[in-house]
């Protein structure tokens, strides 16, 4: 389960210019939502990210290129 004490800023650069920023998303519908600790700076740090009715999971996106056959 992911709360708002494991989000990071990422305002300033903090070593996410090297790597892509994670958001949360939700393996039920697809939802996506930011995970800047910054956007939730009213909420309690033990705060658990829900949607559908479960844990949201803090991710990042992989896009990847293959050639047609």
């Amino acid at each position: 389960m992911i709360t708002r004490a494991q989000l990071e800023d990422q305002t300033g650069g903090h070593g996410l210019m090297h790597r892509l920023p994670p958001f949360l998303y939700c393996q039920q519908c697809g939802s996506e939502a930011s995970a800047n600790a910054g956007d939730y700076w009213n909420l309690p740090d033990d705060h658990v990210f829900m949607c559908c009715g479960s844990p949201m999971r803090l991710v990042t996106k992989k896009t990847t290129y293959e050639d047609v056959v």
